[in-house]
């Protein structure tokens, strides 16, 4: 299964890699979005915010930083660093903060 996963990332054309992921990508959508009306009801998550564009942005995230593990060859241990700087990324953006 791992080989198939590899193969997918590393010579799966779009279409066939959208329509293997294809309602895996809308559930994480779905369940991000979720997640971000819950957050700006408690006043955590920027109200102005375009729900739809951002979950559909943290899910593609998610999946290019899976990508990124595989073909970097990182191990297990890598995966929560990269996960934490992809979070990171999303809380604080990329400029500098004065």
């Amino acid at each position: 299964m791992s080989k198939i996963g590899d193969d997918l990332v590393k010579d799966g054309d779009r279409a066939f890699r959208e329509e293997i992921l294809g309602d895996s990508l809308k559930k994480s959508n779905e369940f991000i979005e979720g997640l971000l009306m819950h957050g700006m009801k408690q006043g955590s998550i920027n109200p102005e915010i375009n729900i739809s564009m951002i979950s559909y942005l943290i899910t593609t995230f998610s999946v290019n930083l899976n990508e990124y593990y595989i073909m970097s060859g990182a191990n297990d241990e890598n995966a929560m660093t990269l996960i934490k700087e992809m979070l990171n990324l999303l809380r604080n953006g990329i400029e500098v903060k004065e």
